[in-house]
């Protein structure tokens, strides 16, 4: 299956959705998420959680190593990500990243309200300092609020690392880049899922991101 998600600058680049090579981080909170904590999920890698089920595939891999979660694209062209079991339905995810190898032609961020492979959000960055944010409707990719990756000195290239935090709450999608609001739209068409991270090639392969960090929870607390 090959569906059209991300616009490249003017460039439109067809990716392939690797849903079967989707990780599950299975419910591994490192603080009380209770009812009343705001904490939803929280997890710093520092060992691999016990509850998290790796699976790898020939078009990419993913794991934790050396207290990072990393995610690797083997394939130009090819989407890798990992997904929290829970399903929300609003959250502010927040998470550290950086590309550790391969091209600055990438784009590694997060997921929200993913309900399967034709239905999800994604609120990315590249290493060559690019942002979007978008979403996969009904099978259609297409980004929200804009026609192409936008530019920004906000988002630090190369193997910087990258501050992100995200919020998708009621039809608000919303990217944060170290400290920075950079973008902010609204669609209404999901309404809960899973969250999680991703990482994406181009036409150049070897893409190698590290996650550090991830903390997901509720707006407004």
């Amino acid at each position: 299956m090959c569906l059209e998600l991300i616009v490249r600058r003017s460039q439109l680049i067809s990716m392939f959705l690797v849903g079967l090579a989707a990780v599950a981080l299975g419910g591994c909170s490192l603080f009380n998420s209770g009812q009343d904590s705001p904490v939803l999920f929280a997890e710093s890698f520092d060992a691999n959680p016990k509850q998290m089920d790796i699976y790898t595939k020939d078009t990419g891999s993913a794991g934790v190593v050396s207290g990072e979660f990393q995610l690797r694209v083997f394939e130009p062209n090819y989407m890798q990500w990992a997904l929290v079991t829970q399903q929300f339905t609003d959250t502010v995810i927040e998470v550290q990243a950086r590309k550790v190898g391969g091209p600055d032609d990438n784009l590694y961020g997060v997921v929200c309200r993913y309900q399967d492979a034709q239905n999800f959000y994604y609120l990315v960055v590249s290493s060559d300092g690019y942002y979007a944010i978008g979403g996969v409707i009904g099978g259609i990719r297409s980004l929200i609020g804009s026609t192409q990756m936008q530019p920004s000195d906000v988002v630090l290239g190369g193997t910087s690392i990258n501050h992100l935090k995200v919020t998708c709450s009621g039809s608000t999608l919303s990217l944060e880049v170290n400290g920075v609001m950079l973008a902010s739209v609204q669609d209404t068409n999901l309404a809960d899922g899973n969250a999680g991270l991703l990482a994406g090639a181009f036409k150049d392969a070897g893409v190698d991101v590290r996650f550090d960090n991830l903390l997901i929870t509720r707006p407004g607390q």
